[in-house]
């Protein structure tokens, strides 16, 4: 239930297990106990470079990753309970499971360097979390060696960063650098009464239509690479897909003399892919 500061010139190694432990043990008169690592250069290595210790119930760990070298061959940093992960520069490098691996708590990059798999709340179980939730800000930083896998929608997640490879699980999908639930759509009538009721629509599969696409209500209609094809159909004014406030992206728009428009916008309008 301390701190512990890492600087320049520091070498932690572990050989075969876990380099560093953060295990903040038991309650404080009632009241939580913390433990916060940060991290300001120098290297720490092992099979687990960084880790809490997940049995402990009311205990927080903050880890700083400010610079130097954090490597782990199976898991870099693993966050298994209460606080946050902050990444502002260095580099983080999983060689197996995972670079970062958040099972709660929050994670947040402005900086630095993340190679491998940033695995949010995934298989693993969760002493005593049940109903974790994790929120994950990516702002800037180096991804081109990293995939975001955000296994469990409990929790937001944004991405300002670029170079982000996402994994989506089934039925979210990304749209304006956020994970949102979406409904599966294969017809005509299935597009028109999800977006209707305001929901964020993913295409199954190629459509064709003669009715016009209405997007609105801040919803996403991703086409999933699909394309919508309206047979010739809108040739005066009318636009085949109308987006007066909303997302469409990830799509195809076919064989429509005016094909995405916007009448009568009341926000934002995202065009993408």
């Amino acid at each position: 239930s301390s701190d512990l500061i890492v600087n320049e010139g520091v070498t932690v190694e572990s050989v075969y297990g876990k380099a560093v432990i953060l295990a903040p043990m038991g309650l404080d008169n009632g009241a939580a106990r913390y433990s916060t690592l940060n991290v300001n250069g120098g290297r720490i290595t092992g099979r687990y470079a960084i880790t809490g210790y997940g049995s402990a119930r009311d205990t927080y760990i903050t880890v700083n990753v400010n610079s130097g070298i954090v490597y782990g061959r199976d898991v870099a940093i693993y966050q298994p309970q209460f606080g946050d992960v902050t990444v502002n520069g260095g580099t983080v490098t999983g060689g197996g499971e995972a670079a970062i691996a958040m099972r709660s708590g929050d994670l947040v990059v402005n900086d630095g360097a993340v190679a491998g798999i940033i695995d949010v709340l995934g298989d693993h179980h969760v002493s005593n979390r049940e109903n974790a939730t994790t929120d994950v800000e990516l702002n800037g930083g180096d991804f081109t060696a990293a995939t975001l896998k955000y296994a469990v929608g409990n929790g937001n997640v944004v991405t300002k960063a670029e170079n982000v490879k996402l994994a989506a699980p089934a039925g979210y999908i990304w749209a304006n650098g956020r994970l949102t639930k979406a409904e599966n759509v294969a017809t005509a009538n299935e597009i028109k009464e999800a977006l209707a009721s305001g929901k964020d629509v993913l295409l199954a599969n190629d459509v064709e239509t003669t009715d016009k696409v209405i997007i609105a209500n801040g919803s996403v209609f991703d086409g999933n690479g699909n394309t919508i094809d309206f047979g010739g159909g809108f040739t005066g004014y009318e636009k085949a897909v109308n987006v007066n406030n909303g997302t469409l992206q990830n799509i195809t728009v076919d064989n429509a003399y005016r094909a995405v428009g916007a009448d009568g916008c009341t926000n934002d309008i995202y065009l993408d892919n």
